[in-house]
């Protein structure tokens, strides 16, 4: 069974935690719950922090729960209280260390959530494409291309079967052939997508207002998945690594989707 610092070492060197994509989210281990001698039987896994994702990890007797989102950034105030100080007492009370990769997770070329949603979709060869903005490197692109064209309302439901999702989406005036894959929040990024690469289609996370229009004045169909169902699956990627790097190492992940219902068809 490997230490904690093992597994920290590990994730940091192969998710390179500290590269700089300009995130706000504190990335790495944010919390220390157990010593760093001590052995990891189990790591957890799970989109998001919160109470149903901790009692869970403390039933399964977990030392370490790896999370996408996290509860700390950089311009946080050191004040634990409420929900976040509620989160923090309940991880160290179970001795879990809590160890956090937002968009190193989301970037990486093996195990990432646009790649890894890409392989769960069927996808085999697909490209990554970096994306610039004022000549910085923040990011990358998976692109992807259909083995027929569909039309749009076609593959949206190709989605929601295959990753068993409710999808929206806004149709261009033409079919789906060349797909783009950023996953989350991500149509701010869509005008920086096309710039790079040439795109019919963009698949991403969730529904932003202030890009509403975008589709139209770019002319490509938009297909939004929402932000947790599209980022699960560079989690459970990072979960067989560990499986197979570490011998005797168990990796679990938690899913524990937001509860969102919708009433009614309007706005």
């Amino acid at each position: 069974m490997p230490k904690l610092y093992e597994l920290v070492e590990f994730l940091d060197s192969y998710l390179n935690i500290h590269d700089d994509y300009g995130d706000v989210v504190l990335n790495g281990l944010v919390l220390d719950a157990c010593e760093a001698e001590d052995e990891v039987k189990t790591v957890c896994l799970a989109c998001d922090v919160n109470r149903k994702v901790v009692e869970s990890a403390a039933e399964r007797k977990a030392s370490l729960l790896i999370t996408h989102h996290g509860i700390f950034t950089r311009h946080d105030e050191a004040r634990l209280v409420g929900i976040k100080g509620k989160l923090v007492r309940m991880l160290m009370e179970n001795h879990i260390s809590l160890y956090v990769a937002h968009l190193p997770l989301d970037f990486h070329r093996e195990v990432g959530n646009h790649v890894a949603l890409a392989k769960t979709l069927g996808f085999e060869n697909f490209e990554l494409v970096e994306l610039k903005r004022h000549s910085r490197l923040y990011g990358n692109v998976v692109i992807a291309e259909l083995k027929s064209e569909m039309d749009a309302e076609e593959f949206a439901g190709f989605l929601a079967e295959r990753i068993k999702v409710s999808v929206e989406f806004q149709q261009a005036d033409r079919n789906v052939k060349r797909l783009a894959i950023i996953t989350g929040s991500s149509m701010s990024m869509l005008e920086d997508v096309i710039k790079a690469a040439d795109i019919d289609s963009f698949l991403c996370g969730e529904f932003k207002h202030g890009y509403a229009f975008h589709h139209e004045e770019l002319g490509v169909n938009v297909f939004y998945a929402t932000h947790y169902k599209t980022e699960i699956y560079g989690l459970q990627f990072l979960g067989e690594k560990l499986k197979n790097t570490f011998k005797g190492l168990e990796s679990v992940f938690i899913d524990v989707p937001p509860l969102i219902k919708r009433v009614g068809n309007g706005w």
